[in-house]
């Protein structure tokens, strides 16, 4: 994708940084249309799928390099569009980092627990033997 400057009246919003790149944006009252044109499509990547009819939000600014100075750019980097309901992306790994740990906290006290009846068990077993080791002790010891 090519951008260039114009006068025209558009949907679309840039701006030429200091070293030369240009970002682009679509303007928060843009009509719907814009958000199906090809230019929309080519230059950003929509995160939310099926999020025709949506209030979208934009998430990154689409990205362009210079091919001639102030006058003409090309697209590097697709700028990225979510619907207004999702969440960001570091939110979306947040909620997942969220429930891995509970999921882990879950397991991690299954596991005490599974652990604590072993170790009851294991300190009968050993009761039990230490009682027949004295008893045959016992039985070893009385005169005959």
């Amino acid at each position: 994708m090519i951008l260039q400057q114009s006068d025209q009246s558009s949907p679309f919003q840039f701006c030429e940084l200091s070293d030369g790149d240009a970002v682009l944006w679509i303007s928060a009252k843009a009509p719907a249309w814009a958000y199906e044109s090809s230019h929309c499509l080519q230059a950003f990547k929509f995160l939310s799928p099926n999020s025709e009819g949506q209030a979208l939000t934009l998430q990154r600014l689409a990205l362009f390099k210079p091919i001639i100075r102030g006058e003409k750019w090309t697209l590097v980097q697709k700028g990225e569009l979510n619907a207004k309901e999702s969440p960001y992306p570091e939110e979306a790994d947040h909620i997942n980092l969220s429930i891995r740990i509970e999921n882990l906290e879950r397991q991690l006290l299954r596991l005490s627990s599974q652990q604590e009846v072993t170790l009851r068990e294991l300190r009968l077993q050993v009761q039990t033997n230490q009682e027949e080791i004295n008893r045959l002790l016992s039985l070893n010891r009385k005169p005959g």
